[in-house]
């Protein structure tokens, strides 16, 4: 699972496989604290059952995952709210991954032509954003930055600092992190658009 809603709020959320009110897993988040509270059961109806992936949080701040049993696609919020996306009628253990184009992609263990597995795309209208190959450096570290549409006008931001930025290619940069630079996320700038990084960059003293 990403660490977007631990990073930002210190809670953790997971599944299970099993338990629930019908055996059948749930969703669940736990607090810094180690309080547990179950966020969704799973009933083996329209909402799947035997939740083996770990969930992603999408960049509109929902949990998103799979079954594998009838290989339900879901989201949920993080207060609870569960709602039922897709369902592929095939088995589903790996988690989704949602691209820095916003797309949410995943594969299943059957189906397909030759009956050995898909790999598929599913759209759910999500942002675009950034990401980044390491978490975390000091003032001149250079960072490699992943995305879309960069362009030469492109600059990146650390936190709202600007950083010497060079074009590699339309989805990757390198930017180095500025002296003045802080805790915070990476944003990405050309035109009128703006893309965010899905987590915090550390800046270490």
């Amino acid at each position: 699972m990403p660490d977007w809603s631990k990073e930002t709020t210190g809670i953790s959320n997971g599944v299970t496989t099993q338990g629930g009110t019908m055996g059948r897993g749930v969703v669940f988040k736990m607090t810094p604290g180690r309080a547990v509270t179950v966020l969704h059961s799973f009933t083996g109806g329209n909402d799947g059952f035997n939740p083996i992936a770990s969930l992603i949080q999408g960049t509109d701040g929902n949990l998103y995952g799979a079954t594998a049993d009838t290989g339900v696609l879901f989201n949920i919020t993080p207060s609870g709210n569960f709602m039922t996306i897709y369902t592929l009628s095939l088995v589903s253990t790996c988690a989704l991954l949602q691209h820095t184009n916003g797309l949410l992609y995943g594969v299943t263990e059957v189906g397909g032509r030759t009956n050995a597995g898909t790999f598929y795309s599913f759209n759910m209208s999500l942002a675009p954003f950034v990401t980044y190959l390491r978490f975390y450096g000091r003032a001149g570290t250079t960072v490699q930055i992943l995305g879309q549409g960069f362009t030469s006008q492109s600059v990146t931001y650390f936190n709202g600092k600007a950083a010497k930025t060079t074009l590699v290619n339309s989805k990757y940069l390198r930017a180095v992190v500025p002296a003045a630079a802080t805790t915070g996320y990476i944003t990405v700038t050309a035109g009128n658009v703006s893309l965010k990084s899905n987590k915090v960059f550390i800046v270490r003293p």
